[in-house]
Parts: structure tokens; sequence; C-alpha cells
């Protein structure tokens, strides 16, 4: 008889054992859950982030462009665009030949 009373004291024991085991395996439950919405949460807000990022290096990206663009076209008018001639002193070109010079003096853009 004594044998099973500690046996049933035992049975007791574990019983409140597992009882705290199922309470706290429940909490950890919830928070795995809250855990895995947070996750989802942030990586929602990351990729809205990420998209926002990849737009605004995008803008960044064309506008460089559009300046560098704007950059080269203002170098072309002033590399082939016309000049002042009453700036430009002739008297250097005395006793050049011209045909030496590669270039047609009258339209220098054209091969000579």
């Amino acid at each position: 008889m004594k044998e099973n009373e500690i046996i049933i004291k035992q049975n007791e024991d574990f019983m409140e054992c597992l009882a705290i085991v199922e309470t706290k395996t429940e909490g950890l439950e919830r928070e795995v859950a809250t855990e895995r919405e947070s996750k989802k949460a942030l990586q929602a807000d990351l990729d809205k982030l990420t998209e926002e990022h990849v737009t605004e290096t995008d803008k960044i990206v064309r506008e460089f462009q559009d300046q560098v663009d704007d950059t080269i076209k203002e170098h072309l008018l002033v590399t082939a665009g016309p000049f002042d001639v009453c700036k430009v002193d002739l008297d250097t070109l005395e006793g050049v030949d011209m045909s030496s010079l590669g270039f047609d003096v009258l339209c220098p853009s054209s091969v000579a």
C-alpha cells in the first residue's frame, strides 16, 4: 500500500510538472506567433523602403544623365558653335599656307 501512495504522489508531482510545461508551451507558442507577425510587418516595411530606395536611385540616375547630356550639348555648342570673328586676330595667320592646316578655314567642321 505504501508503494501505491508513493506512485500516486509521484504521479501528482508529474501532473503538476506537466501542467507547468503545458502553460509554458502555450506562452512560447504565443511568443512565436507574435514574432512571426512582427517579422512579416518588418519584411513589408523593408520591401516598401527598398522599393522607395530603388525609385529614388533611378530618379537620381536619370537626373544625373540629363545633366550630363545637357553638359555635353553645351560643350558641343561651344566647340562647334558660332564664335565672335571680331575677337579673332587674323594677323596670326599671315604667311601660313592654308592648305597645310588640315581643315577648311571657311568651314572648320568639314575635312579638307
